[in-house]
């Protein structure tokens, strides 16, 4: 029976299946190859309250690396495509209480058991894309990278109204 892996910080990216990659301070015990059930949350559960399964995932590798290495494609790995490495590593070692950026932490790769639908274009489930409108498909997103060589998912300004693109485009503040 496969273990339980709680994504309750990264629910959303989990259900997208835009995330392949966590980092753990634990989890040693995994080789690739294990299926776990991914969950909304596992532990702390109220009185009445069951585990909620997501899906399952496959381990694909893991290895042990120190959090102050995580790079842009790795932060774009662990599902967050608006978040710059710092801001990573400090959302982590806030959730983990990690004081020394230099802890190695466990990073697991993994793939998803079962595909899920989602819409032509962009990398949302279907069920939550934020531009589907009825049973039309949702809007396109595009890649782009501004001066500061950030990379940004920015919806195409033919589906929809500008001053949401501007307000994405706008979406990282400055440090």
């Amino acid at each position: 029976m496969p273990k339980n892996m709680s994504f309750m910080l990264t629910t959303d990216q989990i259900r997208n299946q835009t995330k392949t990659v966590t980092r753990r301070l634990g989890w040693k015990f995994l080789k690739p190859g294990d299926i776990l059930n991914a969950c909304v949350k596992c532990q702390g559960l109220k009185k009445g309250e069951k585990i909620e399964k997501i899906c399952q995932i496959q381990i694909l590798s893991t290895r042990w690396e120190p959090l102050n290495t995580v790079t842009w494609e790795e932060v774009r790995k662990e599902g967050f495509t608006m978040m710059t490495p710092l801001e990573f590593m400090i959302m982590f070692a806030q959730a983990n209480k990690v004081k020394d950026p230099a802890t190695p932490v466990n990073r697991i790769e993994f793939k998803y058991v079962e595909p899920i639908k989602v819409c032509p274009g962009c990398t949302y489930y279907q069920e939550t894309c934020p531009g589907k409108v009825g049973e039309i498909a949702c809007f396109q997103y595009t890649d782009e990278e501004d001066e500061r060589g950030i990379i940004a998912r920015i919806a195409s300004e033919q589906n929809i109204d500008g001053d949401y693109v501007a307000m994405m485009r706008n979406g990282i503040e400055e440090e």
